[in-house]
């Protein structure tokens, strides 16, 4: 069935193929009283100008991988239990604070040691 509306919307469903399509004009609403879900075995996709997501307690997002494609502001904290990798290198603009110490390669920095030249001359390189 195909259904035309005056300000140009259609509502469309094709029997052979089990598709719905709607095609409207103005703005589009769905409210719910109870929880809302869209489900699908295949995937969903959300393809607009801008996306905005706001939830009054918490967003989730579960899956075995997500990846982010482009720039990523973050305006709050971030809070990592797993592991970080920076394959391509972490340029980092700003203070490093940290609570534990930091490593490069094999040295420490709070605990490497270095042996210090006679007369007062430059230091080696650290030792472990």
């Amino acid at each position: 069935f195909r259904t035309l509306f005056d300000d140009g919307s259609v509502i469309e469903y094709n029997r052979n193929t089990s598709e719905y399509t709607l095609d409207i004009k103005g703005k589009i609403n769905i409210v719910g009283e109870g929880e809302v879900i869209i489900s699908s075995l295949a995937a969903v996709k959300i393809n607009a100008v801008n996306a905005e997501i706001t939830a009054t307690t918490i967003a989730k997002i579960t899956a075995p991988a997500i990846e982010l494609n482009g720039a990523v502001a973050v305006a709050g904290g971030i809070t990592v239990t797993g592991s970080i990798s920076a394959p391509g290198g972490a340029p980092i603009n700003g203070n490093i604070e940290v609570t534990g110490d930091v490593k490069a390669g094999i040295v420490f920095l709070k605990t490497h040691k270095h042996t210090s030249s006679p007369g007062g001359g430059p230091t080696t390189t650290p030792i472990p």
